[in-house]
């Protein structure tokens, strides 16, 4: 008979409270935080298989992030993707959450398009000319892009190794 794993008695103690849905993703959500607060660092993928959790880690982080700066120095915006979004729908959402969050003094403005696989092929240069447009003016500035792939070419099919 098999002895049951246990989680040492401190576990919870060290992983805090945010973390602890995710056992085992300690190193993934490390690598988020540096990636964020990486100054070189605008455009962040995060994908992997459906239902995996990809959107739930990228909150957690968020919210830890918030835990451990100043909450009003860090502004979150979640725009999800579905197939029936339009580009100025898309665009509008992020341009008003740009816009005011370059009034106040942030430390990170942070994006999160969910479901970035749904964007249709002729919204992308859209979606690049924001980039483009939007980094210079908002060096703290990180977009997050959240997909689902079914297999690693999936990726590379869409197109979105044409996004710099």
């Amino acid at each position: 008979m098999a002895t049951p794993y246990r989680l040492p008695p401190n576990y919870m103690r060290q992983q805090g409270n945010s973390g602890r849905h995710f056992v085992g993703r300690h190193d993934e959500r490390e690598k988020l935080k540096i990636l964020i607060k990486d100054e070189d660092t605008q455009i962040i993928q995060v994908y992997g298989l459906p239902y995996v959790g990809k959107t739930s880690l990228v909150k957690t982080v968020c919210q830890e992030l918030k835990d451990e700066t100043n909450p009003e120095r860090l502004h979150i915006k979640h725009i999800h993707i579905s197939n029936n979004s339009s580009w100025s729908d898309i665009s509008n959402m992020y341009n008003t959450f740009t816009n005011c969050c370059s009034i106040t003094n942030t430390k990170w403005t942070i994006c999160i398009f969910d479901d970035f696989q749904n964007i249709q092929e002729s919204f992308l240069p859209g979606f690049q000319e924001l980039c483009d447009n939007d980094f210079p003016l908002h060096p703290n500035l990180k977009i997050i892009l959240i997909l689902v792939v079914e297999n690693h070419f999936s990726l590379m099919e869409s197109g979105l190794e044409s996004v710099k």
